[in-house]
Formats: structure tokens, C-alpha cells, sequence
């Protein structure tokens, strides 16, 4: 029992030694990585925030090594700092290059967020890359889909739809069934069946980026499912009725039908009766359906299209005029700080001779 009553008192001792004796290291180590974390965003901010043409190479350079920043931040440095600032690239539509980037960089981004901030912030960015301007940039948004699929960050739904059943397009023996769906349900197609019509993009680099797609969809659902679900809505835009056996990028590539004119990019409304579109209907003189999912598909496609580019022209003809404006205001404030002499004043630089000098 004296044994044991020593033993204590040792014990005790030796926890009143450490609770009182100084620390030899002083770990500070979360509270400097927090202020780093506050420098480098206030770096970061200020560089993506400013809209000068000479930053453009420094946002690049951001983006080209991205991958790195978002492991220093995490996910919520990530979420709260980066993806808001890089995102806002999009808007810029004086620099394709810039919006390129964007997209060939935003899945290492997308890694570190998730699958859902992924569907729910990033998606619906790169979707307006789709309908961009420069083909540059419209491939690189399907090449950026193309990786989020294969890393498994786009579910079935954000692909196929809400009713992949019916995503192979309005065709005319469907209107009925199309008729009872409702608005909310026809609203919410999917990645695949909204932009397939890049298939017949006039642009090499576009149609082998959407193939591309396709493929890689077709291999991450897999059998039966991409000969059920994928290939009736890749069917429209096929030279032949093709079977899963041309599921892969090649395959698709050179099955396609011929590439559209770009005239009906610049906003001229369809001509059914042009020799493009005869065309198109003899190659599906077997099945009048797949013309009508085709031309519906195109028809859909060119009104986002022609809506983008007017937003687009309209944010940039806001741009200019608040350009003009500012110009004005610095104008204006120029002016007020101008002192124009007063009468005595002009009186004496004409005559400086004094009146008793006569």
C-alpha cells in the first residue's frame, strides 16, 4: 500500500511538472497557415479582379498551374475564394483565350470541390461555353465535360435527363406522349441530347471534342445502357443506323452527317428546302422520325446560340457605354479642377505696364 501511495505521488508530480514547466516549441503552425491563406486570396483576388489587358498572362498562368492553388486552399478556400474569381472569367468576351483556359483547367478545379458544387456551380458555367463564339472554346467546354465524366463527377441525370426515355428527341410519333409531360420535365434535358448538335458543328476541332463526349459517356454507363440511352439520342446525327459497336470517338467521328453551314450560326432561320437539308433527308429516307429529331435538335440548339451572342453584344454594348461614361465623369472632374483667370488677371499679362508708369 506505501508502494502505491508513492507510485501516485510520482505520477501527480510528474503531471504538475509538464502543466507548469515552459513549452520548448511554440506551435503556431494553424494560425500562420491561416495568414497565408488571407495573403495569397488577397493576391489572388486582386490579380483575377483586375481588368486591365496586360493580366491576362497572369491569369493564364493561375489557371495553368490550378491544380496546386486549390491543394494549398482546400475545399473550403476553394468554394469561398478561387472557384467564384476563375468562374467570373466567362464574362470576359474580349479574351477567347482566357475563356479557354477556363475550361481545360476547371477539372482539377472540380476534383477538389465535388460532385455536387461541381453540377451545381460549374456545370451551368461551362454550358454557356458551349454556345460560345470561338469553336476554341466550345471544344474545350466538351473536352472539360468529357474529363468530369470520366472522373465521375456528372451523374446520369445531369448527362441523360430527367426522362432519358424520351431524349431521343420530338419526333412526330411522340407528340402525344411529349404533350403530357410537363413544362419543368421538358425544361430539364440533359448535357447529351441540349448540345448534340455540336455532332454538325462547322468545325473539325468541335465535332471530334463531341465525339469525344460520347464516347466516354457511352463508356462509364456501359452495356445495355449506352445502346439504350446514348445511342438514339447520337442516332439523328448519323450517316447510317448505327449500332454500340462505333461507340468510340473515331467510330462516331466518321459516321457523322456533313457539318452545318455557318450562315445559320450568324442567325439565318433554317431553309428545309436547301440542298444541305435534302441531303439530310436522304440519309434518313428510312426512318422520317430521326429528320424530324434532327432538325427539332438543330432548331433548339441555334436559339441558344442566337440567344447567347445577343447577351453577349449586350453586355458588351453595356460595357462600352459605361467606358463612355466614365470617360465623361474623368472629363468633367478634369474640368472642375481648371482655374481660368479672371479679368484682372488677363488686364495685366496684356498690360503689365502700371498706371503711374505714363
Amino acid at each position: 500500500k506505501a508502494a502505491g501511495v508513492g507510485v501516485n505521488k510520482e505520477e501527480k508530480m510528474d503531471e504538475y511538472n509538464q502543466a507548469n514547466s515552459p513549452s520548448l516549441i511554440c506551435n503556431d503552425f494553424d494560425k500562420d497557415l491561416t495568414e497565408l491563406h488571407e495573403i495569397v486570396a488577397r493576391w489572388v483576388v486582386s490579380i483575377t479582379t483586375d481588368t486591365a489587358d496586360h493580366v491576362s498572362a497572369l491569369k493564364q498562368a493561375i489557371l495553368n498551374d490550378i491544380a496546386r492553388l486549390c491543394q494549398f486552399f482546400g475545399s473550403e478556400g476553394v468554394m469561398s475564394c478561387i472557384l467564384p474569381q476563375i468562374l467570373a472569367f466567362l464574362n470576359d468576351r474580349k479574351d477567347w483565350q482566357l475563356r479557354a483556359a477556363l475550361c481545360k483547367n476547371l477539372p482539377s478545379v472540380c476534383a477538389i470541390v465535388g460532385r455536387a458544387a461541381t453540377e451545381q456551380f460549374v456545370v451551368p458555367c461551362v454550358e454557356t461555353a458551349l454556345i460560345d463564339d470561338e469553336e476554341m472554346v466550345v471544344s474545350s467546354a466538351l473536352l472539360c465535360l468529357s474529363s468530369l465524366v470520366e472522373t465521375g463527377l456528372l451523374t446520369r441525370i445531369v448527362l441523360l435527363g430527367v426522362n432519358p426515355k424520351n431524349s431521343s428527341g420530338t419526333s412526330t410519333s411522340n407528340k402525344t406522349n411529349e404533350s403530357k409531360l410537363t413544362a419543368k420535365d421538358q425544361s430539364r434535358k440533359g448535357i447529351l441530347q441540349k448540345y448534340s448538335p455540336l455532332l454538325v458543328y462547322p468545325s473539325d476541332e468541335v465535332r471530334y471534342a463531341a465525339s469525344s463526349l460520347f464516347a466516354t459517356c457511352s463508356r462509364t454507363v456501359g452495356f445495355p445502357d449506352d445502346e439504350v440511352l446514348i445511342l438514339p439520342i447520337l442516332r439523328p446525327f448519323l450517316r447510317h443506323d448505327g449500332s454500340r459497336s462505333l461507340l468510340y470517338t473515331d467510330g462516331i467521328l466518321s459516321s457523322l452527317l456533313p457539318p452545318l453551314c455557318k450562315k445559320y450560326l450568324r442567325g439565318i432561320p433554317l431553309d428545309i428546302s436547301s440542298r444541305y437539308f435534302i441531303q439530310i433527308r436522304e440519309y434518313h429516307s428510312s426512318d422520317e422520325d430521326q429528320f424530324d429529331c434532327f432538325i427539332d435538335g438543330v432548331r433548339s440548339f441555334l436559339s441558344m446560340h442566337r440567344r447567347g451572342v445577343q447577351r453577349d453584344r449586350n453586355a458588351e454594348n453595356n460595357g462600352t457605354l459605361r467606358v463612355i461614361h466614365d470617360k465623361i465623369e474623368s472629363m468633367l472632374r478634369l474640368s472642375c479642377t481648371v482655374h481660368v483667370p479672371n479679368q484682372k488677371h488677363v488686364e495685366l499679362i496684356t498690360d503689365p505696364k502700371p498706371l503711374w508708369c505714363d
